[in-house]
């Protein structure tokens, strides 16, 4: 049976959304797309869910993730609406954002495209470009923390060149608003994509450059 097919929409949010289908699930929530009944435009909606045993410290961050969100308004990365939180450990903490209708860069991996040395140069710029605001734009600057390829939506029509290409930072729930030892109590990141020092909990504007 299609699991899309069961998902209900939270109570709390049926004054003003339905959800639609299910587009990705991470250790923290999952993120659906669904459509804002005010404007008649779809949304993606990400639902704090900890699967771990700190799941407090885990709402702490989604927290933070979403003030983070609130505040940036760089290009390339999905406009923030607002966010709900219930206070407690249920499903009833949302972040609202821009749907972009886009796959990920891992969704070319999987499915064996082949990036040449130049195209890979190229978008590796975009992101880059995109970092650079994050990491010069904001005080202190606002590091990703979990750089890596499903984490980068990538806008390309079939018959355009990668040049032509639109890149989207998402999910920021490992977001650190602080340079190097002032988050030492949490270590975020993708093991294989992370920064050696943030393995001690550290981080700086160069660990997302070395993800990425």
């Amino acid at each position: 049976m299609d699991q899309n097919a069961q998902i209900q929409t939270p109570e709390t949010l049926r004054f003003r959304y339905k959800f639609v289908r299910l587009l990705g699930e991470g250790s923290n929530g999952k993120t659906y797309l669904a459509k804002d009944l005010d404007s008649n435009q779809y949304v993606a909606i990400k639902a704090f869910k900890s699967k771990s045993n700190e799941a407090y410290k885990n709402l702490e961050l989604f927290k933070r993730e979403a003030m983070t969100l609130a505040s940036i308004t760089v290009k390339g990365v999905p406009k923030f609406y607002q966010s709900m939180f219930s206070n407690d450990l249920t499903e009833d903490n949302y972040i609202i954002q821009e749907y972009i209708d886009a796959p990920s860069l891992q969704s070319y991996l999987d499915n064996q495209v082949k990036f040449s040395e130049y195209d890979t140069l190229i978008l590796m710029e975009k992101v880059a470009r995109i970092l650079l605001e994050l990491h010069s734009q904001y005080t202190p600057p606002i590091i990703h923390r979990d750089i890596k390829p499903s984490n980068i939506l990538c806008k390309r029509p079939a018959s355009e060149m990668w040049e032509n290409a639109k890149l989207y930072l998402i999910d920021f729930g490992a977001v650190a608003n602080a340079c190097a030892t002032s988050d030492k109590s949490t270590i975020a990141g993708t093991i294989g994509y992370m920064a050696p020092e943030q393995n001690f909990g550290e981080c700086l504007p160069q660990s997302d450059y070395y993800a990425l």
